[in-house]
């Protein structure tokens, strides 16, 4: 104690740097969280039982094969996207009609655990395009773009 008291600056000094350190150390783990939940919380627990195979994602790109020039899926989260460049000339109802044949892959379980996105786009210009079909699980039928 006798040492502190003499050495009250340098004493100092090192608790406000140790008091620095600390802070810092948090700060960067409260911002840099690599934790899944820190983004979705505990809304994807159901996603860790009911899983979205490669298997399952080939069916889903399958169901648009015809009509389209790429076709990509992800998983994000509990929302699978559906990005579809469509072929010059493929019309929105084509789209969407392809679209509703997404609920005959998925089963009652991914149905109940995953909304999907589909998102439609053209690489020539359309006004009818890029349109956006969204459906939400346990739903049963997809609400489009209202201005398409």
């Amino acid at each position: 104690m006798e040492f502190i008291k003499k050495h009250k600056n340098i004493s100092s000094l090192i608790l406000i740097i140790i008091l620095g350190i600390i802070t810092l150390i948090y700060a960067k783990n409260l911002m840099n969280s690599t934790d899944r939940e820190a983004i979705y919380g505990t809304r994807t627990k159901a996603t860790e039982e009911v899983k979205i195979t490669n298997n399952k994602e080939d069916q889903l790109i399958e169901v648009f094969k015809d009509i389209d020039e790429k076709t990509t899926v992800e998983e994000r989260g509990n929302i699978i996207e559906i990005v579809v460049t469509v072929k010059d000339n493929i019309n929105t109802k084509t789209l969407k009609s392809k679209a509703n044949d997404i609920k005959k892959i998925l089963n009652n379980k991914e149905r109940k655990v995953y909304d999907v996105q589909v998102f439609g786009k053209k690489n020539t210009k359309d006004k009818s395009y890029p349109i956006i079909g969204y459906l939400h699980r346990g739903s049963d039928s997809f609400s489009w773009t209202k201005d398409r």
